[in-house]
């Protein structure tokens, strides 16, 4: 008999009622506020569209979430395996996402735009993940203001970036990550997509299996885990290496504690690794058979920011988390020593393995932040005990409130940009009604497997500095129409900043031979040329109104070819215009 056996269980957490007296009112209100705030910009969005605009029902890194919103768009037209439609690119077919897929058919079925039904996911998926986070906190911890503490920091809380002013483009990812990093915290995660809240509730659920299976050892106790890292495998693969991680650092941990190995609980880790293997495998199958896919996965290079701004951008939580563990009044917050140690293995595995040699490596921190809160939420509730009538509860609300400020200055700042009509990239979230009925032209007339060329935006680098002629609607073009794109988007058209980006920029030079122009519309099989009428204003020009000029010859950065006003070459035949936007097809580049 294992030492684990032979020691009396833990006892078992109280009723999961959600507070005293059976009530869970309090995480019901302290939910619904997170998800009614992180909604509050894309309201404001809509509510406030300049006249003769479109809102796009985006805010956050645009770039992004019109990937999901082609994915949604795909599965709602009938398709499986998904396709990379921001590259020309041939493709093999064989990827596929569990969870796009229960998108894509639920907007089929209702009728729902993608965008629309990307929102109701949002909401949803966010409700889904508070409930598993309050279950996670009512077996981990035994204390109620401890786990009313853990809840509303899981809820809210961020770090420190919001003491330097908010987040600087200048500096990029070289400041605290809870100024720019959404899947990092529990509330911008609810804020951003779906994807994130959705991955996080089936690792929360993942968490609380385990510590139950840990508990009982059974392993029907284990079955949600086991489920929870199947759908993970498939869509957000990410996440099983933390939590396996976890898994495992736990039961070495616990062995090596009690100086004897746990048979049973080895064989509980291999069922939950045979459980996560077939999506996963299934996952590393496509990224070797799938070269679109795999630059997409491996070629993004999205490299975690240095520790110390990981550190700062959890700044008062990371502290509490460590008094969390430590205070001897903490200690006892805990529904068993199992579950102090299981909290402390999850919060050092999460940040450590976020420094994998992986070119992915940032989207590892997914999920760091819930052990922390609860930790934190121990450390709070030790550090109030002592004072009487309402001022522990007073003393816990101020501790959650000075942890919030980055999470309401993120907010600010997107809604500051909505009112510029600017992104956090270079996308805009509202459209001209032109662009948009020139969108909604190509959805309703051309096959989705029709290859669109699109402008670069004359106007880029006004929006986003240091950016100047970035195609802008091209990365909606996807995600609205349903088209491909051959320069989409910066990390999923293949050879995007290389090849891509400069070649589509180049067709569209005033001093480029048509011979050029027609190699790239043979090369890479476009059919439409979709042309922004800003240029036939002529060169970009900076803030003062100067033209953009080029370093290497002195001359203008780009002159563009002036087509609705000198007509189109003879290889491109108008085929839709308005006043923003100018639709060719490509009739003679045989």
């Amino acid at each position: 008999m294992s030492e684990q056996e032979r020691r009396p269980p833990s006892p078992a957490p109280p009723p999961n009622n959600g507070g005293r007296g059976g009530s869970g009112t309090f995480y019901w209100v302290v939910g619904a506020l997170a998800l009614a705030l992180a909604s509050l910009p894309y309201l404001y969005g809509a509510m406030n569209t300049p006249p003769g605009h479109v809102y796009s029902g985006l805010t956050h890194n645009i770039d992004d979430a019109a990937v999901y919103l082609t994915w949604i768009r795909q599965a709602s037209e009938g398709v499986f395996f998904q396709f990379n439609r921001f590259t020309t690119e041939p493709q093999k077919g064989i990827v596929f996402n569990l969870f796009f897929l229960l998108l894509g058919n639920l907007a089929r079925v209702t009728g729902l735009a993608p965008v629309a039904v990307y929102h109701v996911a949002r909401v949803v998926c966010g409700g889904l993940l508070l409930w598993a986070v309050a279950r996670l906190i009512h077996h981990a911890l035994a204390d109620e203001r401890a786990r009313r503490v853990a809840f509303a920091l899981a809820c809210f809380s961020a770090g420190l970036g919001w003491l330097g002013g908010g987040y600087d483009p200048s500096r990029a990812f070289e400041q605290p990550v809870d100024l720019w990093q959404p899947e990092a915290l529990t509330f911008l995660s609810l804020y951003f997509t779906p994807l994130f809240t959705a991955a996080l509730a089936l690792m929360a659920v993942f968490v609380t299996a385990f510590l139950k299976a840990e508990r009982s050892g059974r392993v029907a106790d284990l079955w949600p885990g086991m489920t929870a890292g199947f759908l993970l495998g498939n869509f957000h693969s990410y996440d099983v290496i933390q939590l396996f991680a976890l898994a495992a650092g736990y039961r070495v941990l616990t062995d090596v504690g009690a100086r004897k190995g746990d048979g049973r609980g080895w064989l509980r880790l291999i069922l939950l690794g045979l459980a996560m293997l077939p999506t996963t495998a299934y996952t590393y199958y496509a990224l070797r058979f799938e070269p679109v896919f795999a630059a997409r996965a491996f070629a993004s290079f999205t490299y975690s920011a240095g520790l110390p701004w990981v550190l700062m951008g959890y700044g008062l939580v990371l502290v509490l988390a460590a008094l969390g563990a430590a205070l001897p009044g903490a200690r006892a917050k805990y529904s068993g020593p199992d579950a102090l140690r299981l909290l402390l293995v999850w919060g050092v595995v999460a940040i450590a393995v976020a420094y994998v040699p992986v070119s992915f490596q940032r989207k590892l921190l997914m999920g760091a932040h819930l052990p922390l809160c609860l930790l934190a939420g121990a450390a709070g509730a030790a550090l109030t005990e002592r004072l009487s009538g309402k001022l522990p509860g007073i003393a816990a609300f101020f501790l959650v409130l000075v942890t919030a400020p980055s999470n309401l200055l993120f907010l600010m700042t997107d809604v500051s940009r909505l009112q510029a009509n600017v992104g956090s990239t270079h996308l805009r979230p509202y459209l001209t009604q032109g662009e948009w009925d020139a969108l909604a032209w190509l959805r309703e007339n051309t096959k989705r497997s029709d290859v669109v060329l699109v402008s670069p935006d004359p106007g880029s680098h006004l929006r986003f500095p240091g950016f100047p002629l970035m195609p802008f609607l091209s990365t909606y073009v996807p995600a609205i129409a349903g088209n491909v794109v051959y320069n989409g988007h910066w990390s999923e058209t293949a050879a995007y900043e290389k090849e891509k980006l400069p070649r589509g920029r180049q067709f569209f030079r005033a001093d480029t031979p048509d011979a050029a122009r027609e190699e790239l519309l043979r090369e890479a099989g476009i059919r439409y040329v979709l042309y922004a009428n800003g240029l036939a204003e002529g060169p970009p020009r900076d803030p003062q109104g100067e033209v953009l000029t080029n370093p290497a010859t002195g001359g203008p950065l780009f002159e563009p070819a002036l087509w609705p006003t000198a007509g189109p070459p003879p290889y491109l035949r108008e085929v839709y215009q308005n006043g923003d936007v100018v639709i060719y097809e490509v009739s003679a580049a045989e």
